[in-house]
């Protein structure tokens, strides 16, 4: 699904996030889309407003793949860059986890960062949010013991 987002007003530079336009792909000879022409289009826009794009804008693209396109060689060599994340494994989602853990001064027990990881999913930004909240209960809980005894 592409998506469109361009959210906050009033700053000195425009962010224009762009979601799975599959501009970054090769079209099959089956499924013609049109975007070899959206692509085209939007190299040369890019290449005639550089300037204006470095002074005003701030774009991204976030695609599930990208393909070496003349596209993809444009942005190179206009400054931008072009960034691959690939999913990490349980057990790296694991190690930063305890590395939060311990930097909060919080004893995890890895079965239970596993099991969070796995009810939880991979997405790393919503395991952070779900360890912090345990973080919080955690300390609420030992301050509590605190102050009863």
């Amino acid at each position: 699904m592409q998506e469109l987002q361009m959210p906050c007003f009033g700053y000195d530079k425009k962010l224009i996030v762009v979601k799975n336009s599959n501009l970054f792909k090769k079209e099959t000879k089956k499924k013609s889309s049109g975007t070899k022409e959206v692509r085209e289009n939007l190299e040369k826009y890019l290449k005639d407003n550089i300037q204006d794009i470095k002074d005003r804008i701030i774009l991204v693209f976030i695609e599930d793949s990208v393909e070496k396109l003349n596209i993809t060689k444009t942005i190179d060599t206009l400054g931008g860059i072009i960034c691959e994340f690939e999913l990490q494994k349980p057990a790296v989602l694991e190690k930063r986890l305890m590395a939060i853990c311990n930097a909060y001064k919080v004893k995890a027990e890895p079965g239970a960062i596993k099991f969070l990881i796995e009810t939880s999913g991979t997405s790393m930004q919503e395991l952070i949010n779900e360890i912090r909240k345990l973080i919080e209960y955690a300390r609420r809980r030992r301050n509590n013991k605190k102050k009863r005894h």
